[in-house]
């Protein structure tokens, strides 16, 4: 009994250092895995590869969710730049290459539920003047920027779609649900098709458009249409604000929504036909009406239509607007009204 005090004392010590010896264990554990959380971000970090082409006049690039952009360099040679930000970097097999001129772009996976992000970016030299662009992609974004070319044809399901300050005769896109949106450009002739998606031009000049929407908002601002435009939309508004009407004609239609249609000067000559749902929808129309029919496709049909009709001198172009169920406006700053 003598020796337990010290006892006491040599088992406290134990004690304490036993705590200190699992202390430091735990630290090293944290320690350790620390470092293997900060390698496997390094390991999924975003990878970069560059390609380098010469005489180049067409394109091709198909992808299942990566972004493209195709827009000028400041090289030579147009260059392809992929970042690939993958959680897995190595599932992605992707085909670069040019066979007679035509740059041919795809993306290979291995496996299944990928994640991550994909960016191909392709840079055309400044005096690039190209034949074609052809881009297909499930649900990645496509943007064709500042440059010269015949003919763009864009596809997409989910992805949207930006055209800016392109100069071409031609310009073909569709998607499903994304959106599209064509700006200070110079195009010919101008096909959109969207299932769901927004469409909107912005200081355009075209000769001929073509733009349809099932549930998608039509919007142009500051364009001008030098033939003929016609504008679609089942269920969503048409907003147009046009330099001119223009000289060949002009059919808008909205099913349920609104149908706006803003010029500063009709002329002297143009024909106006408005129409919408006999027992429903409204029109604003600064013009004195020449005439007015009701119509039905047949006696059993329950959803008649009125139609509005205004003669200004003779010739010019024929504008119909028409709604079931919105609202037609017309604003002007013609005289003469």
């Amino acid at each position: 009994m003598e020796n337990q005090p010290y006892q006491d004392v040599q088992t406290k010590i134990s004690l304490q250092m036993e705590g200190r010896m699992i202390s430091r264990f735990r630290c090293l554990l944290t320690s350790l895995f620390l470092v293997i959380f900060v390698s496997g971000i390094g390991a999924a970090s975003e990878r970069i590869q560059n390609f380098t082409f010469e005489d180049i006049h067409s394109m091709d690039i198909r992808t299942v969710s990566g972004d493209i952009r195709i827009c000028p360099g400041n090289d030579a040679k147009l260059k392809v730049e992929l970042k690939n930000d993958l959680d897995d970097p190595d599932r992605l097999d992707p085909i670069v290459e040019a066979e007679q001129g035509e740059l041919s772009i795809e993306e290979h996976f291995t496996g299944s539920h990928v994640s991550g992000e994909i960016y191909w970016t392709v840079y055309l030299p400044k005096s690039a003047e190209l034949k074609r662009v052809k881009c297909k992609s499930a649900s990645g974004n496509m943007s064709f920027e500042g440059f010269k070319t015949e003919f763009i044809q864009a596809k997409s399901a989910s992805g949207e779609a930006l055209i800016d300050s392109v100069y071409t005769k031609e310009v073909e896109v569709s998607t499903a649900s994304g959106s599209v949106a064509v700006q200070a450009s110079d195009v010919d002739f101008v096909t959109i098709e969207s299932a769901s998606g927004d469409i909107s031009l912005s200081s355009v000049r075209s000769k001929e458009q073509e733009l349809s929407t099932a549930s998608g908002s039509i919007t142009l601002e500051n364009v001008k249409i030098e033939e003929q435009s016609k504008i679609e939309s089942a269920s969503g508004d048409v907003e147009l604000d046009l330099l001119q009407l223009p000289p060949l004609g002009l059919e808008v239609s909205s099913a349920s929504s609104d149908v706006t249609l803003k010029v500063p000067d009709f002329g002297d000559n143009f024909s106006l036909t408005i129409s919408k749902g006999e027992n429903g929808g409204r029109i604003k129309c600064p013009f004195e009406y020449t005439d007015k029919t009701t119509f039905r496709n047949d006696d059993d049909d329950d959803y008649g239509m009125d139609r509005y009709y205004v003669k200004h001198g003779e010739g010019g172009p024929d504008i119909k607007l028409k709604t079931y169920s919105g609202t037609i406006r017309i604003e002007t700053d013609t005289k003469g009204k």
